[in-house]
């Protein structure tokens, strides 16, 4: 288990700072290729593109712990090895002598790596790694396995699931100390009542992610936490709490506030999933092929344009 891994807050309330130790992290992305690859050998309906689309946080994972990303130096307190032991209990002089030679032995500071990664980007990937961890791996899919992992099995199945419900914790933990307990258990309660589980689709998340970098660092204090409340709810799927606002009351009463209140910023409106798909089917009708630069247009023209590709975390 890669308890040693921490999600952190950016400065600038961008999105998180995933950090680790080089086993740890390496060990997340081992999980992670290996349990996608194991459920999508059997869940032939999960969409390729959005199975892409996770494997691109794996991605930054593996560049991170080869150093591509950022590295730091975390405190380990070598040099206190065996301190509070000496003036607590009696220890024998050879034990003191011990604990002198390991203090010698190893250096204070271990070796972190790290990631940033855009909220709209981590919220997908908490949705979408929720819906293939749901459930306990059933026994007849170790017999619909690549080559590659003929030798995977329940024991390895259930730690790399651990492992990911894991990361998954501490995402969610992230929007806790962003949002507050109140509303992240909300968002959360909400979440787990649907009656089932609809993806994050990769070409929304992609343009919360144009607007985000376009529109983001103009916004006021409370309109950067309303985006982000925001965004969460879009990608959850906001229709139930939209269509039954007395079921859900609370919740359709947060979203309102925040999207009265964005609504009031200058700039492009933010991109709500239903008149996002309304504009891009209309982009569509005429049947042109949805190029990345016909895509890349249209989210100019709607969200604005990104003047920083690189912003300040």
């Amino acid at each position: 288990m890669a308890i040693m891994i921490t999600v952190k807050t950016t400065p600038n309330r961008f999105g998180i700072s995933l950090q680790g130790d080089y086993q740890d992290l390496n060990a997340l992305y081992d999980s992670i290729s290996r349990y996608l690859d194991f459920y999508m050998a059997n869940n032939e309906f999960y969409p390729y593109h959005e199975y892409e689309y996770l494997l691109s946080l794996n991605y930054d994972i593996r560049h991170a712990y080869m150093g591509t990303r950022d590295v730091a130096i975390k405190e380990n307190n070598a040099s206190e090895v065996g301190l509070i032991a000496e003036n607590i209990f009696h220890i024998s002089d050879q034990g003191k002598t011990d604990f002198s030679n390991i203090r010698r032995k190893f250096k204070n500071g271990n070796l972190y790596f790290g990631v940033d990664i855009l909220y709209p980007l981590v919220f997908h990937y908490l949705v979408n790694m929720s819906e293939i961890t749901y459930e306990d791996p059933y026994t007849d899919w170790f017999n619909n396995l690549p080559d590659h992992m003929e030798d995977y099995n329940m024991i390895h199945a259930n730690k790399d699931r651990a492992m990911i419900l894991h990361f998954i914790s501490l995402l969610w933990e992230n929007v806790e100390d962003l949002l507050g307990s109140e509303l992240a258990l909300e968002i959360m309660e909400y979440y787990e009542s649907s009656e089932e589980f609809v993806l994050a689709p990769s070409l929304y998340t992609d343009a919360l992610v144009h607007w985000q970098l376009a529109n983001y660092g103009a916004l006021s204090e409370d309109n950067k936490r309303h985006f982000l409340l925001m965004s969460l709810y879009e990608i959850i799927d906001a229709e139930a709490l939209l269509q039954h606002p007395d079921e859900y009351r609370q919740e359709y009463i947060h979203y309102k506030e925040a999207s009265q209140s964005i609504k009031k910023n200058r700039g492009p409106a933010f991109p709500e999933k239903n008149t996002f798909y309304q504009l891009l089917d209309e982009l569509t009708s005429t049947g042109e092929p949805l190029y990345h630069s016909v895509f890349d247009e249209f989210l100019n023209t709607q969200y604005g344009v990104i003047k920083d590709e690189s912003p300040e975390m």
